[in-house]
């Protein structure tokens, strides 16, 4: 995952402000999301730019930034 990048993938978890999304086609794809809205719930499909900081653990971490809620919970 680089800086810059763009993830879409499905909120599998979440913990209090934090969300965990992983990307269906790359299931070693997986980010911790800090900073998460209430209405980001787990099942939708989000798209998130990541343009700050991201820390390079497994799974990894960044704040959430701008992001789209592309289909709800199925």
């Amino acid at each position: 995952m680089e800086e810059n990048a763009v993830i879409i993938g499905y909120v599998v978890e979440r913990e209090g402000d934090k969300v965990l999304i992983i990307d269906p086609k790359n299931k070693n794809t997986s980010i911790w999301l800090s900073g998460a809205p209430k209405e980001i719930r787990i099942g939708q499909e989000i798209k998130v730019n990541l343009d700050g900081v991201v820390f390079f653990s497994k799974p990894a971490q960044a704040e959430l930034g701008d992001y789209e809620i592309v289909s709800e919970v199925q």
